[in-house]
């Protein structure tokens, strides 16, 4: 590497005096800098390695970040579900209404059902195949990470083979639904329970309600799946 520094230096030098340039613009001094940065590059190289204490040491969480700061959590990153919903063993005391409106070929579309009053937040999901995602935010807390969920969420979806495959179908009379995954299914790393029906176009949608894994077996466990049921229940669609 020494040679090829050294002859391009000495082409500088030569193209430098046929052009009759000099100083800071000529060839040569750019080629004297590069040699210059090369042998830097190759000391440090030689050098013994730092040692441990002058490694950069890793980042730190901030004590005091927001949650509207913090990293929102994937499905891979370990996250778990908030101990004051987990510990949750309040009675439900009210339902409310809720709705939502979306198009299909041309015609609007109504879908209602009834979730506890004011601990449901209607959410834009982002993903086409869901058209409405309803986010247990019990008072509207402040945090809240859209879909890469930390917390409860029913939602409507269309029909997926693969889970429906791996939960299987229980036939149930249950306001419109008519079959059931019957249980939690384990699918994405995530807990899933769901029931089928038809939509008013004849399309099969699931009805779903999707938690992270420690809710299994949490005190919170029977009151979210009463809340999912009495939902799927009271849901209808209308159109015009």
């Amino acid at each position: 590497m020494d040679s090829l520094v050294n002859g391009l230096k000495k082409a500088a030098e030569e193209i430098d005096k046929q052009a009759g340039l000099s100083g800071e613009n000529s060839l040569g001094s750019f080629a004297a800098q590069a040699e210059k940065v090369y042998k830097e590059a190759v000391g440090g190289s030689a050098s013994a390695p730092a040692s441990a204490s002058s490694q950069p040491a890793p980042a730190k969480a901030a004590q005091n970040e927001s949650p509207a700061q913090a990293q929102t959590p994937t499905r891979s990153s370990g996250a778990r579900t908030p101990d004051y919903i987990l510990n949750d063993t309040t009675p439900v005391e009210k339902y409310e209404v809720m709705e939502d409106f979306h198009s299909h070929e041309g015609r609007k579309v109504r879908r209602s059902l009834e979730l506890p009053e004011f601990d449901f937040d209607l959410s834009d999901s982002g993903a086409l195949e869901i058209s409405s995602m309803y986010v247990y935010r019990p008072g509207k807390d402040d945090y809240f990470n859209g879909y890469e969920l930390v917390k409860p969420a029913i939602l409507v979806e269309l029909s997926d083979g693969a889970l429906t495959g791996k939960g299987g179908r229980t036939p149930v009379s249950h306001g419109i639904m008519t079959e059931s995954s019957g249980g939690w299914v384990d699918y994405k790393g995530r807990s899933i329970r769901y029931y089928i029906f038809k939509d008013f176009s004849g399309s099969e949608q699931l009805f779903m309600l999707e938690c992270l894994p420690d809710v299994i077996g949490s005190p919170f466990e029977q009151k979210i799946i009463g809340i999912f049921d009495h939902a799927a229940e009271t849901l209808r669609e209308e159109s015009n």
